[in-house]
């Protein structure tokens, strides 16, 4: 995934981001600096590593998964 790219499209919108194994990081794109993410999720932040992001997909704030699991997400979109 490349930085352009999600400050291009998806600054300020709520997201769920894959980056493998069983975490799904969900909150809002407040920032995209220096290879790192910052996801704000009901005032706590989350930095992920722009190199490591596999998938993102846009969420509306009612779909977002409460806990950190793929499964969840799979069963919170069903």
């Amino acid at each position: 995934m490349y930085q352009c790219f999600i400050t291009g499209h998806y600054l300020n919108k709520a997201v769920d981001i894959y980056c493998g194994g069983p975490d799904v990081f969900t909150g809002t794109i407040e920032a995209c600096a220096d290879n790192v993410l910052t996801l704000n999720n009901k005032g706590k932040y989350t930095h992920v590593a722009v190199d490591k992001i596999i998938a993102l997909w846009p969420i509306e704030d009612n779909e977002a998964v409460m806990t950190s699991s793929a499964n969840a997400h799979y069963h919170a979109h069903k």
